[in-house]
């Protein structure tokens, strides 16, 4: 639920112009929040997360690519076999 200011805020924007505006650049802050989010990461840190894909279980691995708003993690699997997994940082934590 979002806090009550920032509806009053959002309630206050008129027009479509004003909401697209308004879109562009939380989007925008999106963007360099995950920028900052990634750059406390380096290839072949392991790191940990609870996937949302596979009902909160926590996946730990290694990584190895970091884009510009999200990281490549390798993961074996439990027949030792290799999956790759493109996570948003924000979801990452150091092991």
């Amino acid at each position: 639920m979002l806090n009550k200011k920032i509806t009053e805020v959002l309630d206050t924007l008129g027009t479509h112009g004003e909401i697209t505006e308004a879109w562009d650049y939380l989007k925008q802050r999106w963007t360099m929040l995950s920028m900052q989010d990634v750059m406390k990461f380096h290839v072949g840190q392991e790191v940990k997360w609870e996937s949302r894909k596979r009902s909160g279980l926590t996946l730990q691995g290694v990584i190895k690519k970091i884009n510009q708003t999200t990281v490549s993690v390798d993961v074996k699997d439990a027949a030792g076999q290799v999956v790759h997994w493109k996570v948003a940082p924000s979801y990452l934590s150091a092991v």
